[in-house]
């Protein structure tokens, strides 16, 4: 079975990856100022966030590249 792991840009890492702990109760598994993962309580993948314009990536570098580009754009 192929599973997906959602990419979401964000502005701060840690409060966001905070937010996802405290409401759905995920699991920080890789925590820094740029990235984070975040898993399940059965240690599944569920969600990534990365900080707008790290990695290279052009839709997490500018912001004006529109919605439906497979990344889900927050402030």
């Amino acid at each position: 079975m192929t599973r997906l792991d959602p990419i979401i840009a964000v502005n701060d890492i840690k409060a966001s990856a905070k937010w996802y702990e405290q409401i759905f109760g995920f699991k920080n598994a890789h925590g820094g100022k740029d990235f984070a993962t975040l898993k399940s309580e059965d240690d599944e993948i569920i969600l990534c966030l990365h900080k707008w314009g790290e990695y290279r990536h052009p839709s997490l570098i500018d912001q004006s590249i529109k919605p439906g580009n497979g990344l889900i754009k927050t402030h």
